[in-house]
């Protein structure tokens, strides 16, 4: 059983920033080493694994099995995309596939939940079926450290804006994370629609894990299992759910290999405290 995510494909694990190994001294990327801990060294340290036990035990192991989450989650998925006959069994949760405070804010999404929640937990529990309208916020006035501000129209488009996440003037969904120098501010639509196409066409093939044919794993023997939180702050479950439902619609067969399920509540705080529990219930697509 391999844990990657600890040590970050063998690189070292800065929360913060990996620019200390993997961008090179005029400022680019270490293409080498990003390709490194893309994938490289996910099956790398799976084949060097199973000669060690051979070599110890006088046999390697009759099963392999993957455990990983957040970013050992998205290795997870790029070990069944890429190398699918590696491990009999793959655990992803919370896969950070797709890399993208304040009071106010937060008086909004305590609004939904407390109009969407359940009566016992205040937990959403099928987010998408969550229609709520920040606008209804707007004219509010809410306690900010002492003093009372009133919910603007601005504000509640802000907040519904950040929930559908980045999109074109079409609709059309976007993530992008390229340059932290960026004054992201000062740049219009089509600059950031630009800016996202330029990052898909000059690392997808590198780091992408949105491959939906997991034939190659199936065929293989190989099954996944995929969890995530839907209160996660980091790793935005919307992600995980679209992936699962294009590889459902791509395969609707796929539950005899591949399941997701999701987690109400929990988020990478409670995670990292290990207060959750997963809901074992399959993703409702209703």
């Amino acid at each position: 059983m391999a844990r990657m995510d600890v040590f970050k494909g063998g690189h070292e694990n800065n929360q913060y920033s990996s620019a200390v190994w993997a961008q090179l001294l005029d400022g680019q990327l270490n293409i080498p080493l990003f390709t490194d801990f893309a994938s490289v060294s996910l099956n790398d340290i799976a084949v060097i694994g199973k000669q060690i036990s051979s070599r110890y035990y006088g046999y390697g192991p009759s099963y392999s099995y993957w455990n990983g989450c957040s970013t050992g989650g998205r290795q997870g998925l790029m070990m069944t995309q890429k190398y699918s006959q590696v491990y009999n069994g793959i655990y992803t949760g919370s896969p950070a596939i797709n890399w993208p405070v304040s009071c106010v804010f937060d008086a909004i999404s305590d609004a939904a939940v407390e109009a969407w929640g359940s009566l016992n937990d205040r937990v959403i529990a099928k987010p998408g079926q969550c229609l709520f309208d920040p606008a209804i916020m707007v004219g509010q006035r809410v306690n900010c450290n002492g003093t009372l501000v009133n919910i603007t129209s601005d504000d509640a488009t802000i907040v519904q804006k950040t929930w559908e996440g980045p999109r074109t003037a079409d609709g059309t969904p976007l993530w992008v994370l390229e340059d932290a120098g960026v004054d992201l501010k000062a740049l219009t639509l089509d600059e950031f629609v630009g800016i996202f196409y330029q990052v898909l066409v000059k690392y997808k093939s590198l780091i992408g894990t949105n491959n939906i044919d997991l034939h190659p794993s199936h065929y293989a023997g190989g099954k996944m299992i995929t969890w995530h939180g839907l209160a996660d702050q980091l790793i935005f479950p919307g992600g995980t759910i679209d992936y699962y439902r294009k590889v459902l619609g791509f395969d609707d067969t796929v539950h005899g290999y591949y399941r997701f399920f999701s987690a109400p509540g929990v988020s990478t705080v409670a995670m990292a405290r290990g207060r959750f529990r997963v809901i074992p219930s399959q993703l409702s697509l209703s």
